[in-house]
């Protein structure tokens, strides 16, 4: 998490800190292994996007 959008991402992830995540890995995206993480059956990526942070990733 190196740019501005990764720090966001980190401030927002330190409101769950001390929950445990389940993760389940059951597909791949190009050369990567993908994911669903989920806090208490609540997704992260959802929880983060209530929270205001924006998507990203290389190139956007």
């Amino acid at each position: 998490m190196q740019s501005l959008r990764g720090d966001e991402c980190a401030k927002s992830l330190g409101r769950w800190s001390g929950k445990r995540a389940m993760c389940i890995a059951d597909h791949r995206t190009h050369d990567r292994v993908a994911a669903i993480c989920r806090i208490e059956g609540r997704s992260i990526g959802d929880m983060m996007r209530s929270a205001g942070v924006r998507e990203g990733g290389n190139g956007r």
